[in-house]
């Protein structure tokens, strides 16, 4: 969205690198589901090896397959000069506090849905058009052998509180459409790649023992702090900004 705006990319090359850099990271992969719903690191990193390949290969068929457009970037007038470390900060909560507000939404929307009494299955088909983090959940506390790759496709189907997450960081003039298209192409390949990576590596395989779904006591405890410290901020960093 950065390099749109200051005009270092056209909106073709915009759509291109969205459909290879949108994605979980490795710390949520890895650690979240990994690590702490499917008990097992090393799964994660099967999970993340997988998406990355699936991001990949999109990004080269969007290359290709994307026609050549004559659309202008902005200009470079339309990016104004960052203003170091408190402007990065203020602008970091801001987009921390817009994408949590997206995943909150979405999965009280799903619980909304949800039937009473629906089980993990029946949960994990509501989450996953919606949001990524309870679709993972259900599918990892469903305790069934196939719940590595449930967990790869909520990861790569993303649901719908990514795509507003990334619509409210890229500009309008970017489309999300290629994006959404390369899901089509992206599921079917990292699920072959994870199970290729399971077939090599089987100790990668999820642990037995259930799906802990809930955050640690001294993690939790950290994110509170941290947002007490964080929140209180806020409305007087916007009331700074519209004095000056």
């Amino acid at each position: 969205g950065a390099l749109y705006r200051a005009g270092a990319l056209t909106r073709r090359d915009a759509e291109v690198l969205l459909c290879c850099t949108i994605g979980s990271g490795p710390a949520f992969v890895v650690s979240a589901v990994g690590a702490m719903m499917l008990h097992s690191a090393s799964s994660g990193a099967v999970l993340l090896a997988s998406l990355l390949a699936g991001n990949l290969v999109c990004g080269l068929a969007a290359g290709l397959l994307l026609p050549a457009g004559d659309e202008a970037a902005p200009g470079a007038a339309a990016a104004p000069p960052g203003g170091g470390f408190v402007e990065a900060v203020r602008t970091s909560v801001q987009s921390m506090l817009t994408l949590c507000g997206f995943v909150v939404f979405f999965a009280f929307a799903a619980e909304v849905f949800l039937p009473e009494g629906a089980d993990a299955a029946a949960r994990w088909l509501v989450c996953l058009p919606l949001e990524v983090t309870n679709a993972c959940a259900a599918a990892a506390g469903s305790g069934t052998p196939l719940r590595l790759y449930a967990c790869c496709a909520s990861l790569s189907a993303m649901g719908a509180s990514v795509f507003f997450q990334v619509r409210s960081l890229v500009p309008d003039g970017v489309r999300l459409w290629p994006l959404a298209a390369s899901r089509i192409v992206h599921l079917p390949v990292s699920l072959a790649c994870a199970r290729l990576l399971l077939r090599l590596f089987p100790a990668a395989a999820p642990a037995a023992a259930p799906a802990r779904l809930w955050m640690p006591p001294d993690a939790a405890t950290a994110v509170f702090l941290m947002l007490c410290v964080v929140l209180p901020c806020f409305p007087h960093l916007r009331r700074a900004e519209n004095r000056v």
